[in-house]
């Protein structure tokens, strides 16, 4: 098991409290290789301090623009469904309005485009938004 590439194993039968304590050395350990930087083509965004930019150039983004930007780009090139960026970004007691999102993503998509990023959010009518790589222009 270790020669496959398992960090641990047992071997049957064992005692429940050495599964435990397995487990938690498990859960303490951190994994350095983790980066708190995702990236989608030119635009870069910094989880830990939420700041993007595109290439060297800063992005101005609000709160909730930020957390609609990192739920697309941890999922770059698949849809994500308005209801999941809802639950990305929006407490459980925020009452929004119907097109609060589509407002907001309005706005992420012109700073997007105003930046030169070479990704777009695209809309899939009644279905969500993709990040993908940007069209080019005609």
């Amino acid at each position: 098991g270790l020669n496959g590439g398992a960090d641990d194993y047992l071997v049957k039968p064992f005692e429940p409290g050495e599964l435990i304590a397995r487990v938690r050395v498990l859960a303490r350990r951190r994994n350095p290789k983790r980066s708190l930087v995702l990236s989608a083509g030119n635009l870069s965004l910094d989880l830990e301090g939420r700041n993007a930019s595109v290439g060297t150039e800063a992005l101005d983004l609000r709160r909730r623009e930020a957390l609609i930007l990192e739920a697309l780009v941890q999922r770059t090139g698949r849809v994500v469904t308005r209801d999941v960026l809802i639950e990305a970004v929006y407490g459980f007691d925020d009452l929004i309005e119907s097109n609060t999102l589509e407002a907001q993503i309005s706005r992420l998509r012109r700073k997007l485009r105003d930046a030169g990023a070479d990704v777009e959010i695209t809309s899939l009518r009644g279905i969500g938004y993709i990040l993908k790589k940007a069209e080019p222009a005609l």
